[in-house]
């Protein structure tokens, strides 16, 4: 493999965190950073090398081909029939602009008001994050919240070493009907209702549908939730919650 085009992954997997010594969210336990890692959807580019050896290859300053002069004169070439007519667009057509991204996520009803900031892919395939629990990433290789479809995706740490537990550690406690406000970088805010709320085994996580850029418009926020495994050093859920444009 020698060139990786992180610009490019259509979905995204398990959030894995990093493996701290001790427990879970507990009071006297460490702490558990969150990751989440692209499995075989990063867009890899393998370039093969030109002109290897080939034994039943001559090298060309030794044997030159030389005319036939013999040879029968090529027939003339059939009738071609009508060509079909091509849509032109003009050469100065510029490509639409990208939406804004986000910047900042509040839930009022959790006392949740968090900067947001644009994340892409580590160089081992994992969804960059902030590396503290009180910032949340939007992963900008999908939706923006401007789009006119799919999921917008804003992840955060449950908790670190280093802050303690995060602001997505509320999520647990969100209900339906409760209201996000995202706002954008031109200052557009946007309004989402939950509509669901569930943790679900990192297993079993529908990742083509967290990362879904084609569905109806709504917003994903994801942690890791559940029971910390001592034996893996990881959460063994995540946390998932819906919220669908507010009509």
């Amino acid at each position: 493999m020698s060139a990786v085009l992180p610009d490019e992954p259509s979905r995204a997997a398990l959030l894995a965190p990093r493996p701290l010594s001790g427990g879970g969210r507990g009071a006297g336990h460490a702490r558990t950073t969150t990751r989440l890692v692209l499995t075989g959807v990063v867009a890899v580019l393998t370039l093969t090398a030109c002109g290897a050896s080939d034994p039943t290859r001559t090298d060309a300053a030794t044997v030159a081909p030389q005319p036939d002069t013999t040879a029968t004169p090529p027939a003339a070439p059939a009738a071609v029939g009508a060509v079909p007519a091509v849509t032109v667009r003009p050469a100065n057509e510029q490509p639409a602009a990208p939406s804004p991204p986000p910047v900042s996520l509040e839930i009022a009803d959790l006392s949740i008001a968090m900067p947001v900031d644009p994340v892409g892919v580590e160089a081992d395939g994992s969804m960059s994050l902030p590396e503290t629990g009180e910032r949340a990433g939007w992963y900008q290789y999908g939706p923006a919240p401007a789009g006119e479809s799919g999921a917008v995706v804003v992840a955060a740490h449950v908790d670190t070493r280093a802050t303690g537990l995060g602001e997505f550690a509320k999520l647990v406690d969100i209900q339906p009907g409760a209201t996000i406000v995202v706002t954008d970088s031109t200052g557009s805010e946007f309004s989402y209702t939950v509509s669901t709320t569930e943790r679900i085994a990192k297993v079993d996580v529908p990742l083509d549908q967290v990362f879904d850029r084609a569905g109806e418009r709504r917003l994903v926020l994801v942690t890791c939730g559940g029971n910390f495994d001592r034996e893996t050093g990881h959460y063994v859920d995540n946390v998932i919650v819906t919220a669908l444009p507010t009509a």
